[in-house]
């Protein structure tokens, strides 16, 4: 039997810890699909680095508590099937988006480049979120860094 919340605090909306956590997913899946979506797929490497470093700002700034939020979650979803991949919704867009960019590049692997250029993303989104002192002071910085990335993958 599910563990049940105590008395007064959500329980009169969601009555079980799984119920609390699938509401928070949604409401977040709802935010970020608002907020973190790129509006067209960039066609050329520098477009990429353009859209990447446009999407780390917001991820860094203005979308910053969805990043903290999702990480928090994370920890606590492990456990609970169908919630955890609820939750990778963004990440799973960001691969799909990364993939056909990667096709439209002549990357030999696309799917394969998407994940490692999402992955790199994630670590460093986590990285700059929660450890102080990583963030740079331009995220400029970072373009050659994320074009060099993106033209090995796009081979």
């Amino acid at each position: 039997m599910p563990k049940r919340l105590p008395e007064g605090t959500t329980s009169n909306y969601h009555r079980t810890k799984r119920e609390l956590l699938a509401a928070v997913v949604a409401r977040l899946e709802e935010r970020d699909r608002q907020e973190l979506e790129l509006s067209e797929l960039p066609r050329t490497p520098e477009g990429l680095v353009d859209a990447l470093l446009e999407f780390i700002e917001l991820a860094l700034g203005a979308a910053s508590p969805l990043v903290l939020a999702r990480l928090a979650l994370l920890a606590n979803l492990a456990n609970e099937p169908g919630l955890a991949d609820q939750l990778q919704g963004v990440h799973l867009r960001l691969l799909d988006g990364a993939d056909a960019v990667f096709g439209q590049l002549g990357a030999t692997a696309p799917r394969r480049s998407a994940e490692i250029l999402t992955d790199y993303l994630d670590g460093l989104l986590i990285h700059m979120s929660t450890v102080p002192g990583r963030r740079p002071e331009q995220l400029e910085e970072l373009r050659p860094q994320l074009g060099f990335l993106v033209a090995v993958l796009s081979r």
